[in-house]
């Protein structure tokens, strides 16, 4: 079974979503932020991947009410994956 293809990019706190290409994503923040990644993560920034080998979507605190609009607006355009790791946040995170 081909795997299909979900997004790539980060989701930023004001809840705008900045596509990059699969592995792209510590040369795009400087753009977005002057955080590290790491400060950025930490800092409601999701990184969002989507490749034929990994796909994942990175939540690791509740987002932000913006965030939030944009990930039930957008679901649909996930893969797999994405679609299951976004169903646990929304259990984890209650939204």
């Amino acid at each position: 079974m081909e795997r299909t293809k979900g997004l790539t990019g980060w989701l930023c706190p004001n809840g705008i979503f900045i596509s990059c290409e699969y592995g792209e994503h510590r040369s795009v923040l400087p753009q977005l932020t002057k955080s590290t990644y790491e400060e950025a993560i930490n800092s409601k920034f999701i990184n969002i991947t989507s490749d034929t080998e990994d796909s994942t979507i990175g939540i690791y605190s509740k987002p932000t009410k913006e965030q939030i609009n944009w990930l039930i607006e957008n679901h649909t355009k996930f893969d797999y994956y994405q679609a299951s790791e976004f169903k646990a946040a929304r259990r984890l995170y209650k939204f």
